[in-house]
């Protein structure tokens, strides 16, 4: 079962706002796939400066990673780990009293 974030579509959009490619929820939708347009995703910080990939594979794992606001790579081998942070009950029990409560609060000024 995939986690929430990654079920959301992706929009990519150069700096004047003009969409130029998408990752959809369904591919059929998909007006600007990737895979269509061929988006090249390239590096200028870090460990990875300099460093271009245009498999669309790829780019998408990027593309996502940068929709949660952070672009980072977990060890695999070692934590047997495939890139995706899960909560358990107690972390979405917590989530649901803190978000209803916000709400309650900010519904009731």
């Amino acid at each position: 079962m995939p986690t929430f974030f990654e079920t959301f579509s992706v929009v990519l959009v150069d700096g004047d706002g003009i969409v130029r490619a998408d990752v959809p929820f369904r591919s059929a939708e998909s007006k600007y796939s990737v895979e269509q347009v061929g988006v090249t995703v390239e590096f200028y910080d870090d460990e990875l400066n300099g460093v271009s990939y245009s498999d669309p594979a790829t780019v998408k794992k990027y593309a996502r990673h940068a929709q949660l606001g952070e672009i980072f790579e977990l060890d695999r081998a070692t934590l047997k780990s495939d890139d995706v942070f899960r909560s358990s009950p107690r972390g979405w029990f917590t989530f649901g009293h803190a978000s209803f409560a916000l709400l309650f609060f900010f519904g009731h000024i």
